[in-house]
């Protein structure tokens, strides 16, 4: 199925997710046989699943809907389907794994929705036995959750801005160049300043992270995205039950600890006038402030079904 994908040239996580999506939905009879073609979304099923590729990859029939993407499909799929739909901001990194704590905050808080290239989990400790110890011994990086989070990202934002591929960024030293001689933004500041003839300093590049994640979190103001949209997604059936409730507040705290840290008004997450100017982009706060506030987000508009290309030769 992986190489299937290849050849359609679709990513397998999405793929993978909007099945999987299919596939409970299907079990839990919100969607049956006469929705799918026919065809049995039943777990063991292998051979409709790789039809389902197929009809995904070409937009035939059901394949057509379910191309649109888990937080799509749903919607199409109407009944009670978004309570499956383990997604933020439309973006899914599959099913709701994790206790709340700074996973699904950096899920929550990700500019692009559920996903690990934003606030990646090497940065806690996992592939890097030896740094991260010293590191949380020395106080470089912090224990707690929100502050860990932000470093975190900073440290994610840097290789989109110096080209680095963060399919090879999977632990300190990969993602910040010799932080493990100079830590921790020592070594990229000293890096940048003999590239480029410009004086850096381990401030500047801090600030200058901070400034791209806060004009992303502009950005996404103003397509609508609220305080609600940096969601903890939670197992369909923890909700309405008393541990959804106390998940919900613990992560309503940390939510609320992480905009104050970041800059941004506690209430709905918009960066402040005051953040903004501190970053030299007054006239983002002029136009969040002369604009807002905006319609808020309910995802990409679905375009008529029957208007998309379908069909062509299998692979």
């Amino acid at each position: 199925m992986n190489n299937l994908s290849d050849k359609y040239g679709l990513d397998t996580i999405p793929l993978g997710n909007v099945i999987a999506f299919a596939k409970e939905l299907y079990d839990k009879k919100i969607i049956t046989k006469a929705d799918t073609d026919g065809l049995s979304l039943d777990w063991e099923e292998v051979d409709d699943q790789i039809e389902l590729i197929h009809r995904i990859a070409l937009r035939e029939g059901v394949g057509n809907k379910m191309a649109e993407g888990m937080f799509s499909y749903a919607k199409i799929v109407g009944k009670n389907a978004m309570d499956y739909c383990y997604h933020v901001k439309g973006l899914s990194r599959g099913p709701a794994l994790y206790p709340v704590g700074i996973f699904t905050l950096a899920h929550a808080t990700s500019t692009r929705g559920a996903d690990h290239l934003r606030g990646r989990s090497w940065a806690y400790g996992e592939n890097d036995p030896d740094i991260f110890p010293n590191w949380v011994k020395t106080g470089l990086i912090p224990k707690d959750a929100v502050p860990a989070l932000v470093l975190s990202e900073n440290a994610c934002t840097l290789p989109d801005s110096i080209g680095r591929c963060k399919g090879s960024v999977n632990n300190w030293p990969s993602a910040v160049p010799l932080s493990f001689k100079y830590p921790i933004w020592g070594g990229i500041a000293k890096l940048l300043t003999a590239l480029t003839g410009v004086e850096y300093s381990e401030a500047s590049v801090v600030e200058a992270m901070e400034r791209i994640y806060t004009i992303e979190r502009a950005l996404l103001i103003k397509q609508g995205v609220t305080r609600r949209q940096d969601r903890l997604v939670l197992p369909a059936d923890q909700l309405g039950t008393p541990e959804e409730r106390q998940a919900q507040e613990e992560h309503a705290r940390m939510l609320t600890d992480y905009y104050k840290m970041r800059g941004w008004e506690p209430e709905n997450g918009v960066p402040t006038r005051a953040t903004l100017e501190k970053y030299g982009m007054k006239y983002v706060a002029d136009e969040l402030q002369s604009h807002g506030p905006y319609k808020e987000w309910d995802g990409p508009p679905l375009w008529q079904l029957s208007k998309y290309p379908h069909g062509g030769k299998r692979a």
